[in-house]
């Protein structure tokens, strides 16, 4: 099977499922962010993790508009607001 031989849908699919992985990367990147942070004591680290974290909060509410399946989205949206309390427990 060649590029050619792929089907819309199929692609369609591997776009949703490598968004899907990608926005679940960030989140995982960002929790790790968030530990580090937490456990930090230099207050400029602290700030630029902090500054990271809510970068990666504002790419994946961008892109998680464009996940087709609203379950989906709606859990890597609850994700993100859940990472978004972490990172104001500072």
């Amino acid at each position: 099977m060649t590029n050619r031989d792929i089907s819309w849908a199929d692609l369609q699919r591997q776009q949703q499922e490598n968004l899907q992985n990608f926005l679940d990367v960030e989140l995982d990147l960002s929790l790790t962010f968030c530990e580090l942070a937490k456990n930090h004591r230099n207050p400029e680290r602290r700030a630029e993790l902090h500054r990271k974290i809510q970068d990666a909060i504002d790419t994946i509410q961008h892109f998680a508009g464009r996940i087709q399946d609203s379950s989906i989205r709606k859990d890597i949206l609850d994700r993100a607001k859940d990472l978004e309390c972490r990172a104001a427990d500072k």
